[in-house]
């Protein structure tokens, strides 16, 4: 079987990726496996038998689909995923007429030229966009993934270079490809001295092209002590070594952050944008925290260095079970409505649990029902005042109505899809109102409302 993989944009999506090309060799090992993605990538030591390069992304031609064409046609392809898809590459791939093509049926208008496609719920924040392209392949199990071993040695000359003496290290990529924002230049040489004064540690920037020799040169300006530097697009290669070398990597949601996780390296990851939520973007399967900035609280370095604190040390408890309780906490805002004495008696018996999971709560209180409890925000607001209760959820980014009691939801059936127009993921209604023993059950409440939208 011949397949082709289409993933012409940035490192971390080709990253992310990896896991379903892993599945893919694990279901037909036999097969001979292609990757469509930029000419660079070819440094990473994927798992693929060819990489075939594609256009510069977003560079769309008719030159580029042509040759791009011509090039497919000459490999005779039986099988073709998209998991990244749009009107280009669906074009592309039936214009092949490749006998198998599969992606997302929710991009509608590209889903016209697959002949399988599988709806895939971006919008529930509980599913990984791993798991997400995985189930491209209905491939349910999380495959064991891996990069091929670089040679240490290019790495140690070049760094020894810069006067390294081998000293332990921790990379920060202070710049990002664009899927988040970035944290000022200021506040990372801020970070880096609280990190001198508590750590052994040296510090590697990373990064390519002028912006980011610009951020770079301006944190190196800003340091008492210099730091390491590996820059330039030609050093995908050293980037991977150092990534495996190091003892954390820190930096906004990006490729090499989400390399690091894949060779096991411990990840700090800043999230900044509201519409990038951890639970889907998180570092895959490795030890990480994650520090989110939210509409109404900023991303300061006390925050962040008290993290780089907590994952550094070997004290701080970071299984799989409890990493995903935090990033579940950080992805989510909950806005609960108290309408009743029955509700307000529920909320209470629910707050134990909201506090031990670190969950962002707003109450809505019409009654003046409840008091403000632990410093959480308490909204006297009536239920029908519609253009209030809009503004809160926009102000909170909120992702859970939990309404215990209401009947008619018409009301805010209609404030879930008006906020869609603001925010990504628009908040989903709950209505439980059982007793719940453990935090554990409440996350579950939550998690099965997102996977029934």
């Amino acid at each position: 079987m011949n397949i082709l993989v289409i993933r012409p944009d940035a490192i971390g999506d080709v990253i992310l990726t990896l896991p379903l090309i892993t599945a893919l060799r694990q279901l037909h090992p036999q097969a001979h496996i292609t990757l469509l993605a930029q000419a660079y990538m070819k440094d990473l030591g994927l798992p693929i038998d060819a990489l075939i390069p594609a256009p510069k992304h977003k560079r769309y031609t008719i030159e580029n689909f042509l040759k791009t064409r011509a090039t497919l046609k000459k490999e005779r392809f039986d099988r073709v995923i998209l998991p990244y898809l749009d009107l280009y590459y669906a074009l592309l791939v039936w214009s092949l007429r490749i006998p198998v093509r599969i992606g997302d049926k929710n991009q509608s208008i590209p889903a016209l030229f697959l002949n399988r496609a599988i709806t895939l719920n971006y919008r529930n924040i509980c599913k990984h966009v791993v798991e997400q392209n995985l189930a491209l392949v209905k491939f349910t199990s999380v495959p064991k993934i891996s990069l091929s071993e670089s040679d240490d040695e290019p790495l140690n000359q070049y760094l020894s270079e810069q006067g390294w003496k081998g000293e332990p290290l921790i990379v920060i990529q202070p710049c990002t490809g664009g899927s988040d924002q970035s944290w000022p230049w200021k506040h990372y040489v801020s970070l880096i001295r609280e990190i001198h004064l508590r750590h052994p540690h040296h510090i590697v920037l990373t990064g390519a092209g002028e912006n980011e020799e610009r951020v770079m040169d301006m944190i190196d300006t800003g340091c008492s002590q210099p730091c390491y530097r590996i820059s330039g697009f030609g050093t995908l290669g050293l980037l991977k070594s150092v990534l495996k070398k190091a003892e954390l990597t820190i930096g906004t949601n990006t490729g090499p952050l989400h390399m690091a996780a894949i060779l096991k390296t411990p990840v700090l990851s800043l999230f900044l944008s509201p519409k990038v939520k951890p639970l889907q973007w998180a570092p895959w399967k490795t030890r990480h925290i994650c520090c989110r900035q939210t509409r109404n609280k900023p991303l300061t370095v006390e925050m962040v260095t008290h993290a780089v604190n907590a994952i550094l040390s070997p004290q701080t408890h970071l299984d799989d079970t409890a990493m995903w309780q935090q990033d579940f906490a950080k992805s989510n805002s909950v806005l609960f409505l108290i309408s009743s004495e029955k509700d307000c008696r529920y909320f209470k018996s629910l707050s134990p649990h909201f506090k031990e999971l670190g969950l962002q709560i707003i109450v809505i209180d019409p009654h003046k029902r409840v008091k403000t409890w632990d410093h959480t925000p308490v909204y006297i607001v009536s239920k029908w005042n519609i253009a209030t209760l809009f503004h809160l959820i926009i102000k909170y980014d909120v992702t859970i109505l939990h309404l215990p009691s209401i009947k008619m939801k018409i009301i805010w059936s209609l404030l879930r899809h008006l906020s869609s127009l603001k925010l990504y993921v628009p908040p989903i209604i709950v209505s439980h109102e059982k007793a719940l023993e453990t935090p554990e059950e409440l996350i579950a409440v939550y998690k099965n409302a997102f996977e029934k939208g």
